[in-house]
């Protein structure tokens, strides 16, 4: 038996950082970093209870739970401690950094709903969207009881399993529009290619979708090992929205004014955290697919030049990492600079080998593989950067893992040359997308053309624009917008 008593709190009453890494930690009773039982530890939240969209509910509404598994049994928020404790240390984030989010995900409606804070049904579904279900309705029965009784859109879930889950789902994104009066139901990803069905309407999320995107206006979670909500954006200011619907339910009307268009998108940038193997995500490919990620937006957005400056005037290079983050700075200006600063010295020695085309998984193998036969691969992978990919908790990526709105999207730029990150579909060029400003939208939104009517590809984040900048000096040309 291990002592599961210690915390946070108890290691700052004792002076000891709470870094599970650090080999002058004194012993405290837990089993070493490379013991075995961690692995059977992790396994636990592995399992697909935790992730089944039903449980939260039962979770969240238990005066107590327990979690029971064989024979053995635990209370729930002995289990809760462990694991917000691992969290804080950094440890849980190199076994399994997103069964350890499912987990805290879990744990943090069970305190919301116990501190009896209004929710609406559109912050419930978002938070919840990487739960499973065998049915596609349940994406929104199950979270019924979560949402409070004095917002109207949650009357919208009430469970009719009569009813066909394309007409849930478009039901309760008008309710959603109508009574909340802004867009933030616009905010949801979409993934085409993984969706059950191509008849819902650009603008009716398809919450059957397992995907690990998150909403760039209503997100939270952990990041630095704190749990972090994401502040709102104001593109459009204080306006409201004022939607209109077909008789059928298969048009959106808005208020609207197309800005831009997008002249350049680089490559998407994948998730390696879909996967909590940690031998999965230190494959050498994905490293360099990353790196070559990175070189691309680098060019999008010129950020090496450093003679350019962006049309609001800022240094490039400033614009663009403040773009990775979404315009959100956990620290001040200097200290994330900083950070970012330090993230970007692991990434040199790539750049080099990308300038004599040597960025491969053969010759990185072969390399790693003769060092290590010279007893020099520690001092090698330090110096490449590939520790600092394979393990989430290194401090020299304290910057990867704050830049979380970039994940599973594409970094683009406009004809006047703003930039921004959006939906991984944007097409470019003069005949691809557009960004548009609609009323009550915290965020423009990313949007294609066909005929006279446009299909949401999603939204996105473009510096310079977030605080109404544009949007005053436009809206009194907005006129009427027709999506499918």
């Amino acid at each position: 038996m291990y002592d599961i008593s210690i915390t946070k709190e108890t290691d700052e009453l004792r002076g000891v950082e709470s870094n599970l890494w650090d080999p002058s930690r004194p012993d405290d009773g837990l089993p070493h970093t490379t013991n075995p039982i961690w692995y059977d530890l992790f396994a636990i939240i592995r399992r697909p209870w935790f992730n089944r969209a039903w449980v939260i509910q039962e979770l969240a509404m238990a005066p107590q739970a327990t979690v029971m598994c064989g024979e053995n049994k635990v209370l729930w928020d002995e289990l809760e401690q462990v694991f917000k404790y691992l969290a804080v240390s950094g440890f849980a984030l190199a076994f399994a950094p997103m069964a350890l989010n499912n987990f805290l995900i879990m744990s943090h409606a069970r305190g919301v709903a116990r501190s009896k804070v209004t929710q609406s049904a559109l912050h419930v579904l978002m938070r919840h969207r990487q739960t499973l279900a065998s049915d596609p309705r349940d994406k929104v029965f199950a979270f019924g009881g979560l949402c409070s009784a004095t917002h109207d859109d949650s009357l919208a879930m009430k469970p009719d399993y009569g009813t066909d889950f394309r007409e849930i789902y478009t039901m309760f994104a008008v309710s959603t529009l109508l009574n909340s009066q802004n867009l933030d139901i616009l905010s949801v990803p979409r993934v085409q290619e993984t969706s059950l069905n191509a008849d819902l309407p650009s603008w009716v999320p398809d919450w059957s979708v397992f995907d690990r995107t998150t909403s760039l206006q209503d997100w939270e979670g952990l990041v630095d090992k704190k749990w972090i909500v994401a502040p709102r954006y104001m593109a459009t200011g204080l306006s409201k929205c004022k939607p209109i619907f077909s008789n059928s339910h298969t048009r959106l009307g808005l208020r609207g004014i197309i800005v831009e268009c997008i002249l350049h998108a680089g490559p998407e940038c994948r998730s390696k955290l879909d996967q909590d193997d940690l031998a999965k995500t230190s494959d050498l490919s994905f490293v360099i697919h990353s790196q070559r990620v990175l070189k691309t937006w680098e060019d999008i957005s010129a950020c090496r030049i450093f003679w350019w400056h962006y049309p609001t005037g800022e240094k490039l290079i400033d614009v663009y990492w403040q773009t990775l983050l979404a315009g959100h700075l956990y620290e001040s200006f200097e200290k994330t600079q900083q950070i970012f600063q330090r993230w970007d010295q692991t990434n040199q020695a790539f750049r080099c080998l990308q300038l004599v085309y040597l960025d491969r998984p053969w010759f990185l193998s072969m390399i790693i593989y003769g060092m290590s036969l010279a007893g020099g691969i520690v001092w090698f992978l330090g110096w490449m950067g590939v520790f600092n990919y394979m393990l989430n908790f290194s401090p020299q990526t304290l910057f990867k893992n704050i830049a979380w709105p970039v994940t599973n999207r594409s970094l683009f730029k406009t004809e006047s040359g703003y930039i921004g990150i959006g939906p991984k579909l944007i097409r470019r060029g003069l005949d691809g997308d557009h960004i548009a400003f609609c009323e009550g939208g915290g965020l423009p939104l990313i949007v294609r053309p066909s005929g006279d009517e446009w299909e949401i590809i999603g939204d996105c984040y473009v510096y310079g624009w977030m605080k109404g900048e544009f949007y005053e000096m436009l809206k009194d040309d907005m006129k009427m917008m027709w999506f499918f």
